[in-house]
């Protein structure tokens, strides 16, 4: 397991959240002190107090402009032993929404097809779904083993919103969602993958 100290954990997200109904995991309660850290991914700059123990970088990734590039950045943060926890969008979650919700075959099948959906411009700034495949491929490149893959909005995003947003079904939906997250074929299908890393 991983202990965490005051000090020891650097923040980069807009967002909290390890598992899938956003509770932190035990082994990280213990981080009382955040570092956050506003920082260009693409940009060869080294962070303030490296190296860490953990990094959790949450929505962030998806944002850089070369993926491979902010990996390398990041592993460089890590302290051996360290870990990363990444969050993104997915894109093999893509053709199912375009499918399901929008009902837009043809853009289905293109994003089946290429492996990726079309790209998005959010808040100003071009952004680009991933496949967690590549993610996987990234991290061990940069000495960093995957150690879980989770699933976040499985199933969710596919609902019409009477049913996803009627608090009626809210406990029985976050328990089938908690339950798809951990099995590995539906984790991959998430609207967002979950990575967590330990550098070797």
């Amino acid at each position: 397991s991983v202990r965490v100290t005051a000090g020891d954990l650097i923040y980069i997200s807009g967002q909290v959240g390890f598992e899938a109904d956003g509770s932190v995991p035990d082994e990280f309660a213990r981080a009382i002190e955040l570092t956050y850290a506003e920082l260009d991914l693409g940009a060869d700059q080294p962070l303030p107090g490296a190296p860490f123990g953990l990094i959790v970088c949450h929505n962030v990734i998806e944002y850089a402009p070369d993926m491979a590039a902010a990996m390398r950045h990041l592993a460089q943060a890590l302290r051996p032993g360290g870990v990363l926890s990444l969050a993104f969008g997915n894109a093999r979650h893509a053709p199912l929404n375009s499918a399901v919700v929008r009902h837009d075959l043809a853009r289905a099948s293109r994003e089946l097809r290429s492996g990726s959906a079309e790209s998005t411009n959010i808040f100003g700034t071009q952004t680009h779904v991933l496949e967690p495949s590549a993610v996987m491929s990234a991290l061990d490149a940069n000495a960093l083993q995957t150690v879980a893959v989770r699933g976040i909005r499985c199933v969710t995003d596919l609902l019409e919103k009477r049913i996803s947003e009627d608090e009626a079904n809210f406990d029985a939906l976050l328990a089938l969602e908690q339950d798809m997250a951990r099995q590995p074929e539906y984790a991959l299908i998430g609207r967002f993958v979950q990575i967590v890393a330990r550098k070797r």
